[in-house]
């Protein structure tokens, strides 16, 4: 059976010039500091990739369709790839990034230095880069995993400073209207302010006003109000899910689907923590919810993606072990019952399967990126979920020998972005044309 996606109203983003290389706008959206930013930036470059034959429409409400062709995943052709170390041998071992309308941020994780690239230039060339050294702001400004953009400022999520081998709080946040290379353009705050455990994050997502912190170390979710100040405590808020069970930490990354943020669960016994944000941040909105006694194989996820009605999980191996190689969907309208949820084994794509880490979304298909292999995936949304045909890989050493390994995928609106986690080695393939960001109430720039 076709599944049909709802279009919900745009919540974070607008595309202000559909199906070309011309304005992006971002209305309405609150910065940090006590003001809208209301913001325009220009959007992504065209590239040069020839479309194939797979067209369908893909337009805004309200405005004419515009026939929107989906590129084959399988043609090289439609591939690129470029080696951050080019900028500086430390420029490398990214996990996650975020998307502000016109460049794409990669997040250090195993070195301090962010990179981010402008959508407008050519990819492949040095000059398109860009790369500053979190450290020169703050010395503990290291170890990030996930980033996330409100609309004016991008932030990077602290993880864990392997240099004094100790979980960190410190938040960094880069004014997108500043200097990026330039350290007046930076701030930071320190979680672990608010509360000891309030520290060790793997991802963020934003949902219109407040910026949600997705603990893995611990079990304590931070809030940041973002129309309010960024350096005051008062903008902040933290909830312990270990309150309400002893397993709710160790999660990786978040979905947003318009009302409801779902933290990402890893390992054994580990749930799914689901916020309604209409409710009280601190008090009964959670809901958990063990997909582990619906589906005892699925214990282990990376990321995920929306895409105006389903929650897509990405399966993650913890360690070295064989891990998780079962995808999950979640039909968020239908509620958090066993029948919600479909599940589909990657291993049986014909490839080594070792796992993936993070999602994108491109209007159509939903991509995994490969953790501990070269094969990206590829799930058409409009078939079953659980069905074989509906779902493609590519193999990114075709590429380049050394385009394995990613934690995170971003979509620019035409372009995915698979973001290296050891090595430099950027993997973008050309999706589709005309560009335009998916239509959906949970889109925020923020991607693992």
């Amino acid at each position: 059976m076709t599944r049909h996606r709802p279009h919900g109203l745009v919540l974070a983003v607008a595309v202000a010039s559909a199906g070309c290389a011309g304005l992006w706008g971002f209305d309405d959206l609150k910065g940090g500091d006590g003001g809208p930013t209301d913001a325009t930036v220009d959007g992504p470059g065209n590239g040069d990739g020839a479309p194939t034959q797979d067209a369908t429409a893909d337009a805004p409400i309200g405005e004419a369709s515009v026939a929107t062709v989906y590129h084959d995943m399988t043609d090289p052709s439609f591939w690129s790839v470029f080696d951050t170390t080019g900028l500086s041998s430390n420029a490398r071992g990214f996990f996650g990034g975020a998307f502000d309308g016109r460049y794409v941020y990669f997040v250090p994780s195993n070195y301090t230095l962010a990179a981010r690239y402008d959508t407008q230039a050519v990819f492949t060339s040095a000059g398109s880069w860009q790369t500053f050294d979190t450290a020169s702001i703050n010395a503990t400004s290291v170890g990030y995993r996930g980033g996330a953009f409100d609309g004016r400022y991008v932030y990077l999520v602290p993880f864990y400073n392997s240099t004094a081998s100790i979980g960190t709080g410190v938040v960094a946040r880069f004014d997108s209207q500043a200097t990026f290379t330039a350290a007046a353009s930076w701030a930071t705050f320190d979680t672990s302010t608010l509360d000891a455990k309030a520290e060790g994050y793997d991802g963020a997502v934003f949902d219109g006003r407040y910026l949600y912190f997705v603990p893995h170390l611990t079990g304590t979710v931070a809030r940041y109000d973002t129309v309010a100040a960024f350096a005051a405590s008062t903008s902040w808020a933290t909830f312990d899910l270990l309150t309400i069970n002893a397993n709710s930490s160790g999660f990786l990354g978040a979905v947003y689907d318009g009302r409801y943020v779902y933290l990402v669960p890893n390992g054994a016994g580990a749930p799914l923590a689901v916020l309604d944000t209409q409710g009280d941040f601190t008090g009964s909105a959670w809901q958990l919810f063990d997909v582990q006694n619906v589906i005892p194989s699925a214990t282990s996820f990376l990321g995920g993606a929306f895409d105006g009605q389903h929650v897509y999980l990405a399966p993650f191996p913890p360690g070295s072990t064989p891990g998780n190689t079962i995808a999950l969907s979640y039909d968020a309208p239908a509620g958090l019952n066993a029948s919600s949820f479909s599940t589909f084994d990657t291993s049986g794509l014909g490839q080594s399967t070792k796992g993936y880490a993070g999602a994108a979304f491109d209007g159509r298909y939903i991509y995994l990126a490969p953790s501990a292999s070269s094969s990206v995936a590829r799930y058409d949304d409009t078939a079953p979920f659980g069905v074989p045909s509906s779902w493609g890989s590519f193999d990114l050493s075709t590429v380049s020998a050394v385009a394995t390994a990613y934690y995170g995928a971003v979509f620019d609106g035409r372009f995915a972005y698979f973001v290296p986690a050891s090595n430099g080695t950027v993997a973008r393939f050309d999706a589709k044309t005309p560009a335009s960001l998916p239509h959906l109430p949970a889109w925020s720039g923020s991607f693992l």
